[in-house]
């Protein structure tokens, strides 16, 4: 018997994709949700499982607070509503609107 080995390939689509899941990628789809487009035509691209709020590292760099209160889980900063891929982007082709991960 001959085996096969044929990747299986994820083809979704979605209107707005987003690469990143830190605070500019997370100011972002709220943007977009207060501006009244469908969360789930948003999708943000993120594989880290915790994101970090970097402006409060100052305040522990000066002994004001502790690190981990700078650490979140993404789950808990993402918008429950918004589709996430839990994959890095490998590469963006604007001209066919594709993105492909890793």
């Amino acid at each position: 018997m001959m085996r096969l080995n044929i990747p299986k390939r994820f083809i979704t689509h979605t209107k707005i994709c987003i690469i990143g899941g830190g605070t500019g990628g997370l100011n972002l789809s709220t943007h977009l949700m207060r501006a009244n487009v469908n969360p789930r035509d948003i999708r943000i691209f993120e594989p880290a499982q915790n994101h970090y709020y970097q402006p409060g590292w100052t305040m522990v760099g000066a002994g004001l607070c502790d690190s981990s209160l700078t650490r979140r889980t993404m789950d808990q900063v993402l918008p429950s509503q918004v589709y996430r891929t839990k994959e890095r982007v490998a590469r963006v082709d604007a001209e066919s609107n594709t993105i492909e991960t890793e």
